[in-house]
């Protein structure tokens, strides 16, 4: 006989959008759930490992958690559909839940994030992780 299934339980509506929360709110664990699901489907899809030492180290602190999200929003097609309704699956009993994004501004804030973003980031070896999320909270409110 198996173990009676749990009941879904779904979280409050958040009142802003994912991404505010990624940039400003900041809930480190939060995030490292968020993290941990889109590695799975990167790691799946690049049949690679090397997105799971990238979700190892945002646990070290809630800004290297911001810039791991920052990354994967870059290459997890998925995770910026998640971002932009505002739902995120995170297991059987939960669903994180937020605002949805505001479709004109995620189409801009997603379509210059590598070009404002994540390429400058990568191009100088003197950028901190700090540099990466005022670059990206600069496009959150350009966009």
């Amino acid at each position: 006989m198996s173990a009676p299934k749990r009941p879904r339980v779904q979280a409050a509506v958040l009142a802003r959008d994912a991404v505010f929360h990624l940039l400003y709110g900041a809930d480190h664990a939060l995030m490292l759930r968020i993290i941990a699901m889109s590695a799975q489907r990167v790691a799946e899809y690049t049949r690679t490992h090397t997105v799971y030492h990238l979700a190892t180290a945002a646990r070290a602190s809630t800004l290297a958690a911001q810039v791991v999200l920052i990354v994967l929003l870059h290459v997890d097609e998925r995770l910026r559909d998640e971002f932009l309704q505002g739902v995120f699956d995170s297991d059987d009993l939960c669903q994180i839940r937020f605002e949805p994004m505001c479709p004109h501004k995620a189409t801009m804030l997603f379509s210059t994030m590598r070009e404002h973003v994540l390429n400058p980031w990568v191009r100088h070896e003197a950028n901190t992780p700090d540099t990466i999320v005022k670059a990206m909270r600069s496009e959150y409110l350009a966009s």
